[in-house]
């Protein structure tokens, strides 16, 4: 008798194909899915500690400049405060006036900077200018031309950049009628300001 052989049915071949490709996908697609998530997820995250970020870093800028706007009004009310000294003020217009010579003008006014400079520990010196700008006395520290403020002729208070530890604000002195007989330039201490910059750098590391 013949030997009966095995043959393969192309049916069930196909069947097995179709089953190990439906596996695959299947695979493929979960590992796509978790990709996805897991990026969402990574993007969701990134996103909200940005954000975070952002908004730690605007509340800090905001603390700052509160700070810095409150420290420098600080400075230009002292600096006002030399200038509005009605004796020292009128003798300074006398001397505008030919009435008196420096040393007189000097005489006068010296002592009382001098204490308006003691009743305040930041103020390091303080120099009075003439309508022209001419320095005509000084007391305590010298203020070096190099540390003025821009623009010291200008009828507001203006302030100078902080170098070597100071910081220079000019204020304009002016009489009963609201005119411009001079300019007093005081020189602070910058630790204040300092260590309101650093406060700031130490909130955003």
């Amino acid at each position: 008798m013949p030997i009966a052989t095995e043959q393969s049915h192309p049916g069930t071949e196909d069947s097995n194909q179709v089953h190990k490709r439906v596996r695959l996908m299947a695979v493929l697609g979960t590992l796509l899915t978790s990709c996805v998530i897991g990026g969402i997820a990574t993007l969701m995250l990134y996103t909200s500690q940005v954000e975070t970020l952002r908004k730690q870093l605007f509340f800090s800028i905001e603390l700052e400049a509160t700070a810095l706007e409150a420290e420098l009004s600080r400075l230009g009310n002292i600096a006002s405060q030399v200038t509005s000294r009605t004796r020292i003020r009128q003798e300074l217009e006398r001397y505008n006036g030919g009435k008196i010579g420096i040393q007189a003008l000097t005489n006068f006014t010296a002592p009382k900077l001098a204490d308006a400079m003691h009743s305040n520990s930041d103020v390091l010196g303080i120099t009075r200018l003439s309508r022209d700008l001419t320095p005509l006395l000084s007391v305590g520290s010298e203020i070096p031309s190099t540390h003025w403020p821009l623009n010291v002729s200008e009828p507001e208070i203006r302030f100078g950049i902080p170098q070597e530890g100071k910081v220079v604000v000019s204020a304009p002195i002016r009489n009963r009628a609201q005119e411009a007989v001079g300019v007093d330039l005081v020189m602070f201490s910058d630790d204040r300001l300092k260590s309101i910059m650093q406060e700031f750098f130490g909130r955003v590391e």
